[in-house]
């Protein structure tokens, strides 16, 4: 039991004051004690005599070193209201009254004065707006001073409880006091005696970092991880990859602790991710318990980051002792990014700040820039939180510790939800949690009126406990799952699935699971618990947790083997999201969880959606000697593959060898074939024909000529297997047929490249077998462009085809293949270089003639073949013999004459070439 009922000791008492001058009454005159009354009377009546009644109280506290109390309250019951309806509170203060009231002698006597005697005591709890209590109720007033009062081993804590219009003398307007129902009321040690109800959290290396845990987009995880139990304790930020391996970013980050700070919740620390791996942690600053703080990390090169300054800021005002004890927060994708953070105290005042939300620029606290506030605001007073109608009556505390959970919309990057137990929720009690869901506006700057939030009375309840755990998952736009423990019998673990309006404050409920009614062996039951002790339920306990896995659409819950009474049975089972049912699956993680005669006390998973294969489970648990120790196990969910997607295969000649290929298919973020199997089945009589089974990553398989018969019709299919040997189903069938194919050889051209000097070629091919169709394929060799000569199938038995229109001087590769039955002949290929738009090369005679200087260069042209040109010019050039300097151009002649070089010099040799060209 992690809640404490601390009864009032019988000892409780009133004095009542009485005198004519009300400042007489106030002082303390004819007083009258009452120590045998049922009932204690707290509050002021005027007239002609004043009365004013004080009530004196104590409650024997104590608590184990393995706890530590998280939230308390008071609660007493009030008998009637009398009188008035005017404004007015009922104050608890801090006062040894030794343990006899007494009224007697004048300076040992407790009645208080206002001045001297009420104002300096420090306030304890108020029952807010006491002049409204109603008759025959309890009444409730959250304990102030969790960490300096309950901080102790064992105690008798003292009180004197008193009118606010007493301390604030404000002279009686008639009658105006409670009646409240002291200890000896009904018989001693009933459920209507004054209490003091202290909410404990079972001490770990998990508190305060039970939501500090998020996976980065590489599969590894950000944690921290708390070094000891001590009062000043210091956090480390560590990185762990699914291999195991782990790096610290920053050691002891928590510099400057002061004071006795570990009266906190087990989320007293957030953790999040941005969508380029910065990540930012949020907390209470230590030396102040009225501000916030936050760090960023900022993404370096590899797996490095820089540390950010610790920023902080003033949280909304609320009565001073109130002490923060949550503070989540959730990243989302809006302009240089926005971070919501939400912080939860241990008491609030009614309409006051006990729970607070902030919006934050990410991109500022990244570079530690000041400014970084945007919004902020009061999650009662601003629809994120909503309030049950039967417990607290205006005065708001938080006994939880862990009930609580931020998140943002997977998809709608302006969305997020807000579980919590808060305001006004009653400790120990299976009660309704609030469930809020509120958007940034579209300028980034602020929150819209679409926030809003409603108490879910039909779903899941949650355990009030300072060690219960809710879950809030986010599973596509606008869609939430709620996951609580519910004590009622028949629910247990339960899971609600809401859609939310996308612009509108509404909702529908999409599924429910309640986990004690699917009958799992090893799940912890609320009904039936299988160990000889309860310290496996999950009511009251942090030993369950959740995390959504998208490739496969499910919801998995990791739990402890309830059949293992030595809990080290970690195992996990699955809610499928595609009809909102369990599957009742139980898959062993592992047996070895912490070691032998340990205790686990808290199990921890990300808080994000997974986005690997992986998921670490973070447990903290004491060893057999009593010492806290931390155990990290990486459970990779594993998917079957899904049916392999098969590459169509033509018919074909079973003589020869036949290549089938395939897709290997599996919904885990990544996964490979280990294995495959392939059949061929007759389609006449369904027998296998062809029946192969190969370790082997290949996704393809060749089967040789001669396996299979041929003139049959024929199914082939495969099934597969992934990295961790787990089977897919069998692919659909595909079809093909055997039959014997034709071979074709290209005769025309004979070679490749042959000379050819038309633009249009025909390619003539040689046939053995039949020809139903052709098809002709020409395409660049340069690029693979393919030319408009080439065709699809064509119906017709001619052996050969024009392919006109080709580019001369580009080389092209021409393919011919036949097909009869739909069963393809070889493919034949022939490359084709034409020339066309150059004339033939002219021939071309020298004469010299001395006594005349000139040299004669006679041109002959020959007759053009093809599709080649005419000739309409002849260019001369020459160079001096035996040099290697360029040919210079010396003059034109016409085609079929004769040049005359008068250019030349005396005593040089020289040679000459002519080149015919078409002039445009």
């Amino acid at each position: 039991m992690s809640v404490s009922i601390n009864p009032a000791a019988s000892n409780d008492a009133w004095i009542r004051s009485s005198s004519s001058s009300y400042g007489e009454a106030l002082f303390g005159h004819d007083l009258v004690l009452n120590n045998a009354d049922d009932i204690a009377v707290v509050g002021q009546t005027g007239g002609s005599t004043y009365y004013l009644r004080q009530y004196f109280v104590q409650f024997p506290y104590a608590r184990t070193t393995d706890q530590i109390a998280v939230s308390a309250y008071f609660r007493f019951y009030n008998s009637v209201t009398h009188g008035t309806n005017i404004d007015r509170d009922v104050e608890i203060r801090e006062f040894d009254w030794g343990g006899t009231v007494n009224i007697t002698p004048f300076d040992d006597r407790d009645w208080r004065t206002p001045s001297q005697g009420i104002a300096p005591l420090t306030i304890s709890g108020v029952i807010e707006r006491a002049h409204a209590l109603p008759n025959s109720s309890p009444a409730f007033g959250g304990l102030m001073r969790v960490r300096a009062q309950l901080s102790g081993t064992s105690s008798t804590l003292s009180y004197l409880v008193n009118s606010s219009r007493n301390r604030l003398q404000q002279v009686s307007s008639g009658t105006e006091y409670n009646t409240f129902l002291s200890s000896r009321a009904d018989g001693a040690g009933t459920a209507n005696d004054p209490q003091l109800i202290v909410g404990f959290h079972t001490l770990s290396r998990m508190t305060t970092v039970l939501a500090a845990q998020t996976q980065l987009s590489d599969g590894s995880w950000i944690y921290l991880e708390r070094n000891n139990l001590n009062d000043e304790f210091t956090m480390d930020v560590k990185r762990v990859t699914s291999g195991g391996t782990v790096t610290t970013i920053a050691s002891n980050f928590t510099t400057g602790v002061t004071g006795n700070d570990n009266m906190r919740s087990a989320q007293g620390y957030g953790l999040c991710a941005d969508a380029n791996d910065n990540f930012f942690v949020t907390y209470p600053r230590y030396d102040n318990t009225e501000h916030l703080a936050v760090r960023g990390y900022k993404k370096g090169v590899g797996t490095t980051w820089t540390q950010g300054s610790e920023l902080y800021w003033l949280n909304l005002s609320d009565d001073n002792y109130s002490n923060t004890m949550q503070v989540l927060c959730a990243w989302h994708n809006i302009g240089t990014g926005r971070l919501v953070v939400f912080a939860m105290r241990d008491w609030g005042r009614y309409g006051g700040a006990m729970d607070t939300y902030f919006l934050l620029d990410a991109s500022k606290i990244l570079n530690n820039q000041s400014g970084f506030v945007l919004a902020s605001g009061k999650g009662g007073s601003d629809g994120w939180t909503a309030k049950p109608a039967n417990a607290g009556n205006y005065n708001p505390i938080n006994p939880t510790g862990t009930l609580m959970d931020l998140i943002p919309d997977a998809v709608n990057t302006h969305t997020g939800y807000l579980l919590s137990a808060e305001r006004a929720a009653l400790l120990d009690q299976n009660a309704a949690t609030s469930v809020g869901r509120y958007r940034i506006h579209s300028n980034g700057i602020s929150f819209n009126s679409n926030t809003f939030s409603f108490m879910d009375n039909n779903g899941g309840y949650s355990q009030h406990d300072p060690d219960a755990k809710l879950r809030a998952i986010s599973v596509g736009q606008n869609d939430l799952v709620k996951i609580a423990a519910d004590a009622r019998s028949g629910w247990g673990l339960t899971l609600d699935r809401f859609s939310f309006g996308s612009t509108t404050n509404t909702y529908s409920l999409l599924g429910r699971v309640r986990m004690s009614r699917e009958s799992i062996p090893s799940f912890p039951d609320r009904d039936a618990f299988n160990l000889i002790t309860e310290s496996n339920k999950l009511n009251n306990s942090q030993l369950w947790d959740a995390v959504y896995f998208p490739a496969d659409n499910k919801i998995w819950i990791y739990y402890f083997d309830d059949t293992d009474a030595t809990l080290r049975t970690l195992m996990r089972t699955s809610i499928n999201l595609s009809d909102n049912l369990a599957t009742r699956d139980e898959v062993e993680v592992t047996t070895t969880l912490g070691e032998a005669g340990y205790t686990p006390l808290a199990l921890r998973v990300q808080r994000n959606n997974m986005r690997s294969d992986h998921c670490m489970i973070t447990v903290a648990y004491t060893d057999s000697s009593d010492v806290h120790k931390y155990d990290y196990h990486t459970d990779r969910i594993n998917i079957a593959p899904t049916q392999p997607l098969l590459i169509p295969v033509t018919n074909f000649n079973a003589t020869s060898s036949k290549n089938f290929t395939w897709t290997f298919s599996d919904p885990n973020f990544v996964d490979s074939q280990s294995k495959f199997r392939i059949q061929i089945i007759d389609q006449s009589d369904s027998s296998v024909d062809y029946d192969e089974e190969i370790t082997s990553t290949s996704q393809s398989h060749t089967v040789t000529g001669s396996s299979i018969a041929n003139d049959k019709d024929y199914f082939w299919q495969v099934k597969t297997w992934d990295s961790e040997g787990v089977e897919s189903p069998w692919s659909s069938q595909g079809t093909f047929a055997t039959s014997d194919s034709a071979i074709i050889d290209i005769v025309s051209p004979a070679t490749d490249n042959e000379e050819i000097f038309t633009k249009d070629v025909l390619i003539d091919w040689s046939l053995t077998g039949a020809q139903e169709e052709y098809k002709v394929t020409v395409t660049r060799v340069s690029d693979g462009v393919a030319h408009p000569s080439s065709t699809d199938w064509v119906t017709s038995t001619d052996t050969q085809y024009l392919v006109m229109d080709l580019t001369s001087d580009v080389e092209y590769l021409v393919s011919v293949v036949t097909r009869n039955n739909e069963i393809e002949s070889n493919t034949a290929t022939r490359l084709v270089l034409v020339h066309y738009n150059t004339p033939e090369l002219p021939e071309i005679s020298v004469t010299v003639t001395p006594d005349l200087e000139y040299v004669t260069v006679a041109v002959t042209n020959p007759e053009p073949r093809g599709d080649r040109p005419n000739p309409t010019v002849n260019e001369v050039y020459r160079r001096v013999a035996g040099t290697t300097g360029p040919y210079l151009w010396v003059g034109d002649c016409d085609p079929i004459t004769s040049f005359r070089d008068y250019s030349v010099g005396s005593g040089y040799s020289y040679e000459y070439k002519v080149r015919a060209g078409v002039e445009a």
